[in-house]
């Protein structure tokens, strides 16, 4: 039956893809940072990324973020802490003005 959709569309799926507008500001195309200095303490790669758009429900939506370059990186988030505006990090859990708005999993 040509036309005709099997498989129901879920009201909620249909809403993301339509009003998904958000988009990520200020990334750094690339960072470099010598291993001597990597190795000494952690580093920030980019401490001006931002979301923006008129999106605020990122419910069921994630962030990849990997690296090609072996067990010996690692990527974290920095832990601000939880006050207002902060981006808080407890090595799993990542929040932002004191709710949870993330898991990391690896």
């Amino acid at each position: 039956m040509d036309g005709i959709r099997k498989k129901p569309i879920i009201i909620k799926d249909l809403e993301k893809r339509l009003m998904f507008d958000a988009s990520l500001g200020s990334l750094a195309a690339s960072t470099t940072i010598s291993e001597n200095l990597a190795n000494a303490s952690p580093q920030i790669l980019d401490n001006d990324v931002s979301v923006t758009g008129s999106t605020t429900n990122f419910d069921g939506l994630a962030l990849d973020v990997s690296t090609d370059g072996g067990a010996s990186d690692q990527i974290s988030i920095r832990d601000e802490g939880t006050g207002f505006g902060d981006i808080g990090f407890d090595g799993t859990n990542i929040t932002y003005s004191g709710t949870q708005i993330g898991t990391v999993s690896s």
